[in-house]
C-alpha cells in the first residue's frame, strides 16, 4: 500500500512557501503558527547523517522523508536558495540564511516531508542580493538527486493556514485526507486546533483509519451560525486541487448524464469535550466542465453544491425548509435550501441521523436534478442539470465549535457501470 504526506494545497512551479506551516509533526500547530517540532534523532548534530544529500551526490534510497541538506559555502554569498524538484516536475523554492552555515559547510532541513518520489535538489548561492539596485549574482553551489522513503509511520499533520494557502493532507488507495479550514477567519481567537491523521490497520489487511481532533473553542469564540472548518476524506476530484486518484480509477469527474453507479459504505465513532456544535455530512460538488476549477482559480467553475447530513448539529441548520420526511434510499430526510443567499445549494438531513451504513448517491443526484427542475422557478433557486459535471464525493464533520474528535472506521466508495 502507499501512503503521501502532501503538505501543500497546491504546488506551482517555483514559489517559494511557508516552512512552518509545511511542518509534519505530531504537535498541535496554533493559528498563530508555533511548534515545538523536535528533529529526529539522524538530523542532530552538525555532522550530516549517513543517508542526507550531499553535493554532487545520487543517494538513492533514504531512509528519512526529511533529510538534511549540506553544501560547501560559498564566499560572498548573503543568501542561499534550496530547489526541491519531484520527479512531475513541481519545484518548490525554501530561502536559506548564511545563519545555516557553521565555518565552510551550509546545511538545512525542510519541513516538508517528501515520500514515494524522486527528487532533484539544488543550492544556489546569491550574491549582492540585499543590494536593491543591482540584479543578485546566481551562483549554483550543489546538487544532487535522491529516492524519498517508499512508506512511513503515519504521522497527524496540522494546519492552520486559511483558504487558498497550505492545507495538508494524507493521502493512500483512492482517497486524500484533507485538513480543510475553508472559514477559520470566523474564529476570533488564536487558540484553535485542527489535526488530520492516518492509523494503519493492525493487521495490514486493510486500508488504514482516517481521523481527526479539532478544538474550536467555545461558542462565544467567533460568529456561532458560521461553519469554521470541514475536516475530510475525498474521493475524486475536489475543486481542481486534490484529485485522489485518476478517472480510470474513480470514475470521477462525470457528467450527470454519464454518472456510474455510486455507493458509499460508511461506519464513525465520536468523543465529545463538553458542548460541541458540529455536523457529519457528504457531499458533491457540480461543475460547469470537467475540467474542474474552484476559488483558487481565476475562473471558479463551481454550478452546484448537494450536501447529505448523516447526523445533525444542535441548533444550526443548512438553510431554509423545504420538505420535511422526504423518502430516499429507504430513509426519510429534510429538505433545506437557500434561496436568499446560495441559490445553488441543497441539503438533506437525516431525521434519524445514523454512525453507519450505506447511501446510494445517485439517489441523491436524481431526486435533486428532477425536484430542483419542477420547483427552481417558484423557489428561485437554481436547478441541478444534467449537463453539469460531479467532481468528488466527500466526508467530513462541519465545525461551528467546541472539542473532540472524529474516527472514520470505514469508507469505501463502490462503482459500477
Amino acid at each position: 500500500m502507499t501512503y503521501n504526506v502532501n503538505p501543500m494545497l497546491r504546488i506551482t512551479n517555483n514559489i517559494a512557501v511557508n516552512l512552518l506551516a509545511l511542518l509534519v509533526t505530531t504537535t498541535l500547530i496554533s493559528a498563530c503558527g508555533s511548534s515545538s517540532d523536535a528533529q529526529p534523532d539522524n538530523q542532530s548534530g552538525t555532522t550530516p547523517p549517513a543517508d542526507a544529500p550531499v553535493a554532487g551526490s545520487n543517494a538513492g534510497l533514504l531512509s528519512s522523508a526529511t533529510p538534511r541538506f549540506s553544501w560547501n559555502a560559498v564566499e560572498d554569498a548573503d543568501a542561499y536558495q534550496l530547489l526541491l524538484t519531484e520527479a512531475e516536475g513541481n519545484t518548490i523554492t525554501y530561502d536559506v540564511s548564511t545563519a545555516s552555515c557553521a565555518g565552510t559547510e551550509c546545511s538545512v532541513t525542510p519541513g516538508a516531508a517528501f515520500y514515494n518520489n524522486q527528487i532533484s535538489w539544488q543550492v544556489n548561492a546569491l550574491i549582492n542580493s540585499l543590494d536593491s539596485e543591482d540584479e543578485p549574482v546566481i551562483q549554483q553551489a550543489a546538487s544532487g538527486n535522491y529516492a524519498t522513503p517508499r512508506s512511513f509511520d503515519l504521522t497527524p499533520v496540522t494546519s492552520n493556514e486559511a483558504v487558498c494557502s497550505v492545507w495538508p493532507s494524507i493521502s493512500y488507495d483512492d482517497v486524500i485526507i484533507l485538513n480543510n479550514i475553508w472559514n477559520v477567519g470566523t474564529v476570533n481567537s488564536n487558540a484553535w486546533s485542527q489535526k488530520i491523521a492516518a492509523t494503519a490497520d493492525a493487521t495490514g489487511s486493510s486500508s488504514p483509519i482516517a481521523s481527526w481532533t479539532y478544538d474550536f473553542l467555545s461558542e462565544t469564540d467567533g460568529d456561532r451560525t458560521a461553519v469554521k472548518a470541514y475536516p475530510e476524506i475525498i474521493y475524486g476530484n475536489k475543486l481542481g486541487t486534490h484529485v485522489s486518484a485518476s478517472k480510470a480509477e474513480t470514475g470521477l469527474p462525470e457528467t450527470v448524464t454519464s454518472l456510474p453507479e455510486f455507493t458509499v459504505d460508511f461506519a464513525y465513532s465520536e468523543t465529545f469535550d463538553g458542548e460541541v456544535e458540529r455536523n457529519v455530512a457528504l457531499e458533491s460538488f457540480f461543475h460547469t466542465s470537467c475540467d474542474i476549477t474552484g476559488p483558487c482559480d481565476f475562473d471558479d467553475n463551481r454550478a452546484y453544491e448537494m450536501m447529505v447530513w448523516v447526523a445533525n448539529p444542535e441548533s444550526n441548520r443548512p438553510g431554509d425548509l423545504a420538505l420535511t420526511g422526504v423518502s430516499i434510499d429507504n430513509r426519510l430526510w429534510d429538505v433545506y435550501i437557500k434561496p436568499r443567499s446560495d441559490k445553488k445549494y441543497i441539503a438533506f438531513t437525516a431525521q434519524t441521523p445514523f454512525t453507519e451504513g450505506t447511501l446510494n448517491w445517485n439517489r441523491f443526484v436524481e431526486w435533486t436534478m428532477q425536484w430542483t427542475a419542477e420547483n427552481s422557478e417558484a423557489l428561485q433557486i437554481n436547478a441541478l442539470t444534467p449537463d453539469l459535471c460531479m467532481a468528488a464525493i466527500e466526508m467530513g464533520t462541519e465545525l461551528w465549535w467546541g472539542k473532540g474528535s472524529f474516527t472514520l472506521d470505514h469508507f469505501e466508495v463502490r462503482r459500477t457501470q
